[in-house]
């Protein structure tokens, strides 16, 4: 795959610009992307650039006509919708690698939730207008886009259906933890996992629907129980086995 992607940045006809190495990359293996074919491809990566966001800057708002397809290059962006409350609801993290703001893109109509950069992070920014023209074109590629949004809506509404039957915070605050492990998490010796928490302790209770006060003391009750530690934003979670029981999961840590 890296020499198939190092041609196509390479050669191209006389008079056209090299594509960036990142946005090919990108393209290359984003499922809502995959029935795109080559030309198609290219052509998307031409019209598209990749922007650089400070920590906690705003992407988009609820409410906005939708302008583009994004993907993380680096960094993490979270989804969320503002509460009549005055707080908000996380409705996703979304890593590096992955695209977010699939549906409006396909569908037209308006953001449905904001956006935000949480570190500082490099966005792909693919132009609606240029998206559309190429699935339409292509039914294969317009047929793997429903694909990946039915299987994200599948993944969604599992999530949140877990976490709905979760009977308590210090339940659904670990497995928010292993979650967000699974995404960032690196496995040391010993089997531990340690991470940077992309999250505040604001942010993690918004991503859970509950009061700040409840998940700082599941997270409290954790640390005394010798199962993570937390310095700052390092998180360690030092018996992945017990916080996987304390969450109600069952199967093993995925991501090495």
């Amino acid at each position: 795959m890296v020499e198939v992607l190092a041609e196509r940045t390479r050669l191209r006809p006389p008079g056209e610009p090299d594509l960036d190495a990142r946005l090919v990359e990108f393209v290359a293996w984003a499922p809502v992307l995959q029935g795109l074919p080559e030309d198609a491809r290219d052509a998307l990566v031409r019209s598209a650039r990749i922007v650089s966001y400070p920590r906690r800057t705003a992407i988009f708002h609820e409410g906005d006509e939708p302008t583009a397809l994004y993907g993380v290059v680096s960094g993490a962006v979270k989804v969320y919708r503002d509460l009549p409350s005055g707080r908000q609801r996380i409705l996703e993290v979304i890593e590096p690698g992955r695209a977010f703001a699939v549906v409006p893109a396909l569908d037209g109509r308006p953001l449905p939730a904001s956006a935000m950069t949480l570190p500082d992070s490099e966005l792909a920014v693919f132009p609606r207008r240029v998206l559309m023209a190429r699935l339409r074109i292509s039914p294969e590629a317009m047929l793997a886009a429903i694909r990946e949004l039915c299987g994200s809506s599948r993944d969604l509404q599992e999530r949140l259906w877990s976490e709905l039957s979760y009977r308590s915070v210090p339940q659904s605050t670990a497995a928010l933890l292993l979650r967000i492990a699974e995404e960032w998490g690196r496995v040391g010796p010993g089997g531990r996992i340690t991470l940077e928490l992309p999250l505040t302790r604001t942010e993690m209770a918004e991503s859970l629907g509950a009061p700040r006060e409840s998940v700082s003391r599941a997270l409290s009750a954790l640390v005394k129980r010798g199962i993570i530690s937390l310095e700052g934003d390092c998180l360690t979670i030092l018996e992945p086995d017990l916080l996987r029981r304390r969450s109600g999961r069952d199967e093993p840590h995925g991501r090495p």
